[in-house]
């Protein structure tokens, strides 16, 4: 029977960020700092920015237009903010989390009806992949894939397909990236345990050996005296 390689990363362990709670203040900020910075870089790579510009000059009712815009803002902040605040939440609201961003991500592309739009989910998919269960994560991520791709089909009759390139590789790039970070996390506390466990072997082998010494001492006392 194999062991696994405590190096290794374990689907099996995700997405349980309480590794965090237990490192020094330094190192779980720097972790978690991080998480958003890979994310903060990442909204700005496809810049959502670009994003609010090209809605603004899309055709459609004023009122809309400005909503979807707001929206976008909206949606780019909670990303930054799901991602530091995400892993120590509790499961419910990691969840709660993951749906607010789906919603504010692809609300856009219903109120202007372009599929084209639903791309940016590949952020809400990415902070899924974070904090929800591999396998919940999964099914999302081909679910939005599909739902892409028959609603371009059915919308323009053609598939964009770099648009559907760019969800799949911008989420499985921060997938990967949140992976690292949280093999590197477990690796750290675990180096940290075997830290406190050496010092507590040691106290307990010098108890032991004054123990004995202390022993042997009073045995010699009480042989003299008696």
């Amino acid at each position: 029977m194999s062991t696994r390689d405590p190096d290794e990363f374990s689907a099996g362990q995700w997405p349980d960020w309480s590794f965090w709670k237990d490192q020094p203040d330094s190192h779980r900020a720097h972790g978690r700092g991080r998480v958003a910075l890979a994310t903060a870089m990442a909204l700005a790579s496809l810049t959502l920015i670009a994003r609010a510009e090209n809605i603004a000059r899309s055709t459609g009712a004023p009122l809309v237009i400005s909503f979807a815009i707001a929206l976008v803002v909206c949606y780019g902040i909670g990303c930054v903010l799901a991602s530091w605040y995400g892993p120590p939440a509790l499961r419910r609201g990691r969840a709660a989390m993951v749906v607010v961003l789906f919603v504010l991500g692809a609300t856009p592309a219903v109120l202007l009806a372009s599929p084209n739009y639903l791309t940016d989910l590949t952020y809400a998919l990415s902070i899924g992949l974070m904090l929800l269960p591999l396998r919940h994560a999964l099914l999302l991520g081909l679910a939005t894939v599909i739902g892409q791709i028959l609603w371009m089909r059915l919308a323009h009759g053609e598939v964009a397909w770099a648009q559907v390139a760019i969800l799949v590789g911008v989420t499985a790039a921060l997938g990967t990236v949140f992976a690292l970070n949280f093999t590197i996390g477990h690796l750290r506390a675990a180096r940290e345990q075997v830290k406190r466990l050496a010092v507590n072997q040691e106290r307990e082998r010098v108890a032991r050996d004054m123990h004995d010494v202390l022993g042997h001492s009073l045995s010699t006392m009480t042989s003299s005296w008696g």
